[in-house]
């Protein structure tokens, strides 16, 4: 067998691992409906973990915060793994609002209201998550934006004086690099923006571009303990 059939025979069948698979997925055999996502989510899981075992305080803000975002990354690659339905679908949309209402808790924690906001908004939110459609995704692309939006305002207007700084410090810059990809992420999603059909489509631009403000951020996270 020449070395061109070798090479062939190698990379077509580890080909299927990494195309859509949105009609069968199977993830006992690692045919998951969008394979990249779910392979970089579960190490990314593992390097969340070390930032909060290894480099962070621990603190409430950031137990919270880290906490929220493991999950955020377990249920999004139990979504890209099945084919999704009800169940997986509104816990990966809840653990996006939880994520979105936690980045701010790590600075903000210690004000008496802080925590308490956080759960009560959060419970809301599910009960609203619970009743929306599929349909109404447009709809809960902006409920995401504006969560965001309120987060970001709390954070430069309360939390930046705790660590003494400012929308226009080195710190503030890298938070809107970190905003500019969250709303990266809705833009690829609102126009389901393909690179390489059927392999990186809208999920996995997406994702790379949201991994980038997760990773940024939660160094900020680390870097600034309140």
């Amino acid at each position: 067998m020449s070395s061109s059939q070798r090479n062939t025979s190698i990379a077509v069948p580890f080909s299927k691992f990494l195309v859509h698979h949105e009609d069968n997925p199977r993830p006992e055999k690692l045919l998951f409906r969008h394979p990249f996502v779910v392979f970089f989510h579960l190490p990314y899981v593992v390097l969340l973990g070390f930032m909060y075992l290894g480099l962070s305080q621990k603190t409430t803000g950031q137990t919270i915060y880290f906490a929220t975002a493991v999950g955020l990354y377990l249920s999004s690659a139990a979504y890209h793994a099945w084919r999704p339905n009800s169940a997986l679908r509104i816990v990966d949309q809840i653990m996006i609002s939880a994520y979105v209402l936690s980045t701010s808790l790590p600075f903000l924690y210690q004000k008496p209201l802080a925590i308490p906001a956080f759960f009560v908004c959060l419970t809301l939110i599910g009960l609203y998550k619970c009743r929306e459609q599929e349909s109404d995704w447009k709809r809960g692309a902006w409920i995401f934006f504006w969560l965001g939006a309120v987060s970001a305002f709390l954070l430069v207007t309360f939390g930046f004086p705790i660590i003494g700084a400012s929308l226009f410090s080195a710190t503030g810059f890298w938070l809107l690099v970190v905003i500019a990809c969250f709303i990266g992420k809705l833009i690829i999603y609102r126009y389901e923006i393909k690179w390489i059909p059927k392999f990186w489509e809208a999920p996995e631009s997406g994702h790379f571009i949201l991994s980038i403000g997760v990773t940024i951020y939660s160094s900020l996270v680390i870097i600034y303990p309140v």
